[in-house]
């Protein structure tokens, strides 16, 4: 009861465009698309400032403070994403941030979403959402939006709404997002971004080629001057990731 009165309170609080604001958001997902019925889960953060958003997994944002703490050695504790990239939407652009570790990548994309609003309702966290319908990436999509929340974004690369998206997923069910909870940032609060001279700038295309050469190869991500390892150690590493990438060959995006 003091969940939901809380939730209802939150709801009946007007929200500021320029207010920072923080989404948490779960995903369930098929990443083997020979055993869709197997799910694997992550956590997201969805974090909207006055002139952006950054939506990274919970992994990723964890990383980012660990490495400015005082104690870095912590980064050995936490769960390992799948999603490796930070995606910041600004002025209808929207950047990426790759992190393969030895391996970093910065890389823009502009999207225009085609939506087509529908009828069906349901309420999420106290607020009354809408539906719409579209396609990204070879994937067919339903959201539910608030137009109670004055920010027209959402997980993933999802944006176009006349509202704030706390629910989507492909009509497959492959790939299901859901807002968990809705927190106010301070009027201060300040995302520190990593440091950008870090990462090459690259076309979507190398991306593409890039992954291939990990799945034939997936030590070239360990391969680091400062380390070297012999010859068997890399060859062991191999074997293990290629006989796990064998289940985890269904991407969000398709094309």
């Amino acid at each position: 009861m003091l969940l939901l009165c809380s939730m209802l309170s939150f709801a009946q609080n007007k929200i500021d465009k320029e207010q920072n604001f923080r989404i948490s958001y779960d995903l369930e997902f098929s990443p083997d698309s020979t055993n869709l019925n197997r799910k694997e889960y992550d956590s997201f953060y969805l974090t909207i400032s006055k002139d952006k958003s950054i939506f990274n997994s919970e992994s990723e944002y964890l990383k980012d403070s660990i490495l400015n703490s005082p104690n870095p050695n912590n980064l050995l504790k936490l769960n390992k994403s799948l999603f490796k990239n930070t995606i910041i939407k600004k002025n209808d652009r929207i950047i990426n941030y790759l992190n393969y570790n030895v391996y970093r990548f910065i890389f823009n994309e502009s999207i225009d979403f085609k939506w087509e609003l529908t009828k069906e309702t349901k309420n999420i966290l106290g607020y009354k959402c809408k539906s719409a319908l579209t396609n990204f990436k070879g994937r067919n999509y339903i959201a539910f939006y608030t137009d109670e929340l004055p920010f027209s974004d959402g997980p993933y690369k999802f944006n176009g709404l006349p509202g704030l998206i706390l629910e989507i997923s492909d009509l497959n069910n492959n790939y299901f997002f859901k807002a968990v909870a809705l927190k106010k940032l301070s009027k201060n609060f300040n995302y520190k971004i990593f440091n950008e001279n870090s990462y090459k700038k690259i076309e979507f295309e190398e991306i593409k080629k890039l992954e291939d050469k990990i799945k034939e190869k997936p030590s070239i991500l360990i391969m680091n001057e400062n380390i070297k390892l012999s010859d068997e150690a890399y060859e062991k590493y191999n074997r293990s990731y290629k006989e796990k990438n064998k289940f985890r060959n269904n991407s969000i995006e398709l094309d």
